[in-house]
Parts: C-alpha cells; sequence; structure tokens
C-alpha cells in the first residue's frame, strides 16, 4: 500500500502550478495581502467545533465568519465533529481525525490545504497535555506538501508530569509574570 507522503508527493507533481507560484504577491492586484496571494484551501485544526462548546473551534468559527474576500475553500479537522455541525459552519468542508499522526495526516491531505492553522493548546488534543504524535503530522504533511503552517497559541502553560508519570522531578509549573 502507497505510503500517504508518497500519495501526496505523486498528486502535487500532477498539479501545473507548484505551490510556490500560488505564493507570489501581485501587488494590488486581486488576492494581495500582507502574507502573499490568497491560497485556494485554507484548513483548521481544533479539537472540537459548534456546536459543542469549544473556545478554539469558537475561535476558527469567528475567524470564518469575518474573513476578507477573497475567501479560500474553508475547511477544517477536528477530533470531534458533532451533529449540526454542517449548519452552523454552511460550506466549510469537516474532516474528522482520531487523536495519532496518520489520522492528522490523511484528513490534512484529503482537505488538500495550502495553508493549515493549528489552534493549538496542549490538553485540546491530549489528556496531559504533551500531544507528541501533533508535530510529526504537521512535519510529515509541510515536507510532503510545501504548504505553509500557521499557529495560534491560545494557552501556553502546562501542569502536571509531562513525560513519565512517577516522576516527581520533570514538573511543569505555570509561574506568573515577574
Amino acid at each position: 500500500m502507497e505510503s500517504l507522503v508518497s500519495e501526496t508527493r505523486r498528486a502535487l507533481h500532477a498539479k501545473s502550478e507548484p505551490p510556490a507560484q500560488r505564493w507570489r504577491p501581485e501587488a494590488g492586484g486581486p488576492g494581495h495581502h500582507n502574507l502573499g496571494r490568497v491560497p485556494e484551501r485554507v484548513c483548521h485544526i481544533v479539537p472540537a467545533v459548534p456546536p459543542e462548546f469549544n473556545g478554539l473551534g469558537d475561535y476558527a468559527g469567528q475567524l470564518w465568519r469575518h474573513w476578507p474576500e477573497p475567501r479560500p475553500e474553508w475547511h477544517v479537522a477536528a477530533l470531534r465533529v458533532p451533529a449540526g455541525a454542517a449548519e452552523a459552519w454552511p460550506g466549510v468542508a469537516f474532516h474528522p481525525f482520531r487523536p495519532n499522526a496518520e489520522s492528522l495526516l490523511e484528513a490534512l491531505l484529503e482537505s488538500r490545504a495550502d495553508v493549515v492553522a493549528l489552534h493549538y493548546v496542549g490538553h485540546g488534543y491530549h489528556p496531559k497535555g504533551v500531544p507528541l504524535w501533533l508535530p510529526k503530522a504537521l512535519a510529515r504533511w509541510k515536507s510532503a506538501t510545501g504548504g505553509r503552517l500557521v499557529t495560534f497559541f491560545h494557552e501556553l502553560c502546562a501542569t502536571g508530569k509531562p513525560k513519565r508519570p512517577g516522576d516527581e522531578r520533570d514538573r511543569l509549573r505555570c509561574q506568573p509574570p515577574p
């Protein structure tokens, strides 16, 4: 069975225009923004989408509502896509995934996104706040597609034992600013 990364590389070579060409700014022309041309497809990664209550999904929803024209094709990869999501976000394509690198990579490849926007808070993707599979999937997607990765850090604080249960030396603590 062909790997997902090999399949993506093969599909990218079949495109008439390489990803880098789509990002050249055209000063003053249509689609000109601070980051260059408007991407064809954007995929936001969130733990859950509305109508389930989740701050990251809600934030991505607000971005979708207020995104300027011309608007790219909008995709959302989420661990949980509840019933009613399509009604809350009409015209958005949802890509559910499981909390592992292969599943997320498959969702990102399915979206065919030029830009992936990760809405990050560690405990949203792993009960202890250490989703080790997440950077593996993103690195594989980026190396295979050459797309852009944008990260929204919603929380940077973690508490508890990051890697080794029972090891009291390695505890991450949130500290108030000095």
